[in-house]
């Protein structure tokens, strides 16, 4: 058996990975920085899953990274809280 060259080996390259669900994160932002904004997780839950496999949401309280195109993909809505007793009672009750 003859070894090619690493030069012409070819390399087949995977398809993207398709989603196993969705998740819904109530979210802060914490940090602007370029194109990549900082959340910190105030609540999460899972919406759908389409594996069989036990999927885990974002825990709370953790800082989480995503681009801007990425966060815009998912629909964001802006939350305006007048008081924090107001967002607090809201996420008590979710």
């Amino acid at each position: 058996m003859n070894a090619l060259p690493h030069s012409t080996v070819r390399r087949e390259w995977k398809s993207r990975a398709a989603p196993v669900g969705q998740q819904k994160v109530i979210a802060q932002i914490i940090e602007i920085d370029g194109d990549f904004i900082k959340l910190t997780v105030l609540k999460s839950e899972l919406l759908e899953n389409t594996v069989a496999k036990v999927l885990v949401p974002h825990k709370v309280g953790t800082v989480i990274t995503k681009k801007r195109s990425t966060l815009l993909r998912g629909e964001p809505q802006r939350l305006h809280w007048s008081e924090e007793d107001v967002r607090k009672a809201l996420l008590e009750q979710c």
